[in-house]
């Protein structure tokens, strides 16, 4: 699996401290990455991983849609998901979310 990096950013550069009430930080590189993949999924719900430490996203691993009916249901393919978890423990990470996308919500991408 390919993970989108933006500009080899690393665990050191990560809000030290960060909690879960606190907004998720992501470069705008990284939004530009989800944003084009909504763009390419619309109509059909899309669905991803976010990366990262703490609340700050360092990577992006857009994730194949599985669910049988992926126009009003997503499901993460269950490979995508092993294979970013293998990924983010390598790069010393882990998993911050999972983002699933309706097309309701994909204009607000364009």
């Amino acid at each position: 699996m390919d993970a989108i990096i933006a500009q080899r950013e690393t665990v050191e550069d990560a809000m030290p401290g960060a909690t879960a009430d606190r907004p998720l930080r992501i470069s705008a590189a990284l939004w530009q990455a989800v944003a084009e993949q909504v763009r390419a999924g619309v109509p059909e719900e899309i669905c991803g991983l976010l990366g990262g430490v703490g609340r700050q996203v360092l990577m992006v691993f857009p994730a194949e849609n599985v669910a049988p009916d992926r126009a009003s249901r997503y499901e993460v393919d269950p490979q995508a998901l092993i294979d970013a978890l293998h990924e983010l423990e390598a790069w010393g990470s882990e998993l911050v979310a999972i983002y699933p996308v309706a097309d309701e919500l994909a204009e607000r991408f364009a």
